[in-house]
């Protein structure tokens, strides 16, 4: 059984959405996928990103969005900035199991479907009927007029016709002291003449130890053959 003191994500977002654009406080039972995609077709929008100081979504399309096609892109933004900071704590069903609460580390971690009402870690699991904590939500949007009132989109910069998302720091391989580490880990006594799972040994080796770093077989290939 539910807890009473949590709402579905479905009606988190639409206070919040309420919130924010009160001009219209039946918008939110309008919004579905579809709403969200032509939006998106037509006005181009960008989310905000710590790597450019943006505060909110931006578009990029030839006219400015009107309040009722940007808003609700704001109140997902909100909504899932207030689950990731743990401002709004979630509960959900792992495999079927009752609705327990969602440890912070799988908030932080995981991919907020809003509509659908799921939490998916990676590829690794989904919470189903993920519901927010009503308390939170209320007390997210009682200085909704101070903290999230715009009068309108912002527009990208004129000078940024194309804005550039920004591009994860690349995992680059591998620190020489991690291959010497675990040729050291699997061969003590030096490295054998023969090793035909030398590359798997030592792949095995990295993924236990040292899983910041990503390395592939051709690379080992390679650093195996300068060392023979």
């Amino acid at each position: 059984m539910t807890d009473p003191s949590f709402i579905p994500t479905q009606e988190a977002f639409r206070i919040i959405l309420q919130a924010i654009y009160p001009d219209d406080l039946q918008l939110g039972d309008t919004i579905d996928r579809e709403f969200f995609h032509e939006a998106q077709k037509k006005y181009k929008f960008f989310p905000p990103s710590s790597h450019d100081g943006w505060s909110t979504y931006r578009y990029s399309g030839a006219e400015p969005p009107p309040d009722h096609a940007w808003k609700p892109f704001e109140a997902v933004r909100i909504l899932t900035h207030a689950v990731l900071t743990q401002k709004i704590r979630l509960q959900g069903s792992l495999n079927g199991a009752p609705p327990a609460s969602i440890n912070e580390a799988d908030c932080v971690a995981g991919n907020l479907d809003t509509l659908a009402g799921t939490l998916a870690i990676g590829k690794d699991y989904t919470y189903r009927r993920v519901w927010c904590s009503r308390a939170d939500v209320v007390a997210l949007v009682a200085p909704a007029e101070a903290q999230f009132h715009h009068e309108s989109a912002p527009a990208i910069p004129a000078t940024q016709d194309q804005p550039q998302r920004p591009q994860r720091p690349r995992r680059r391989l591998p620190k020489r002291q991690a291959f010497d580490d675990a040729i050291t880990a699997l061969y003590p006594e030096g490295l054998p003449d023969t090793a035909p799972q030398l590359t798997g040994a030592i792949q095995g080796w990295l993924k236990s130890n040292r899983p910041a770093i990503k390395i592939t077989d051709r690379h080992i290939e390679r650093l195996v053959r300068q060392l023979r």
